[in-house]
């Protein structure tokens, strides 16, 4: 196995530690700014970064991706689920849209298979699902029972971005990318810039400037490691790695975050919380031992 494969099989973990640190990081910044300027900054920023990482490692070739699979994955990738997800966190709290995430690899295993016939051998399902439990556990202590028409509203939002990023993940496989991530990333990104751009503007009517230092500082991080870095290195594990297996970086963002606020909110963290994450690490280990 090259050391390109083996690296792949790696980036799961990575993303869903650096999505992990969007969560925290925002939270200490949304005093300054609204959660629709940290979706436009991050496009933004993330494009740029992309642009200088294209530079600095002087890619010539760029994947041959018709421009209707480029449009399906920017939306379903991108666009559309930044979207959707901030809004629906309007209605529905962090706790709640943390335990949807774990529906990612299931949601995405479904798509894969109709879209492009993935199957997962049994340690894989054992995996995933040990993990999912681990989520459940880890959220018990969190989730109320107080619903409203509203929280539907949100959840239903949330759930959609969650297809969303299901299909992407799914749609990368059936591309099949061999080459080319970091143009492909760059594509994505540029395409959904005004796609983004538009319907924030019609929420808030122009993009507010971060005043503090501090809230700059967390906005670039947002755009380079968060959005730039981490969908790159999505797109290079799909091009080896199975499209359900990608999406198990959907169980490590809540529990990421969770440690995150710990340190950085000194929010709790307690012995539940400690035991399912340790399930959820538990399930990653079992599905990747197979892969």
């Amino acid at each position: 196995m090259s050391k390109v494969k083996k690296f792949s099989y790696f980036t799961p973990v990575l993303t869903g530690i650096l999505w992990g640190s969007t969560a925290p990081v925002s939270k200490l910044i949304l005093h300054d700014v609204t959660p629709w300027d940290l979706v436009v900054y991050r496009v933004l920023i993330g494009s740029f970064t992309l642009m200088l990482l294209i530079k600095m490692v002087r890619v010539s070739e760029s994947p041959m991706v018709s421009f209707r699979d480029l449009l399906i994955i920017s939306l379903s990738g991108i666009a559309v689920p930044w979207l959707t997800y901030n809004l629906g966190l309007v209605y529905v709290n962090a706790n709640h849209a943390g335990l949807m995430l774990g529906s990612y690899p299931l949601l995405t295993f479904l798509i894969a298979y109709f879209l492009v016939g993935e199957k997962l051998k049994k340690l894989q399902y054992t995996g995933i699902s040990v993990g999912f439990i681990g989520l459940i556990i880890f959220f018990l202590d969190k989730i109320g029972l107080e619903y409203s028409f509203q929280w539907l509203v949100g959840a239903l939002l949330i759930m959609f971005s969650i297809i969303c990023w299901s299909v992407y993940a799914a749609y990368l496989k059936k591309i099949q990318l061999a080459r080319g991530s970091l143009a492909l990333t760059l594509k994505t990104f540029i395409i959904s810039i005004p796609a983004i751009f538009v319907p924030v503007l019609f929420i808030q009517q122009g993009v507010h400037l971060p005043s503090e230092p501090a809230s700059l500082i967390g906005i670039v991080w947002l755009g380079v490691f968060p959005s730039a870095v981490s969908y790159y290195l999505f797109n290079i594990g799909s091009e080896d790695v199975s499209a359900t297996i990608m999406a198990t970086s959907g169980l490590l963002i809540p529990i990421v975050s969770s440690i995150l606020a710990y340190f950085m909110l000194s929010e709790s963290f307690k012995l539940i919380e400690i035991i399912g994450a340790v399930l959820v690490i538990l399930g990653l280990l079992i599905a990747y031992i197979r892969s």
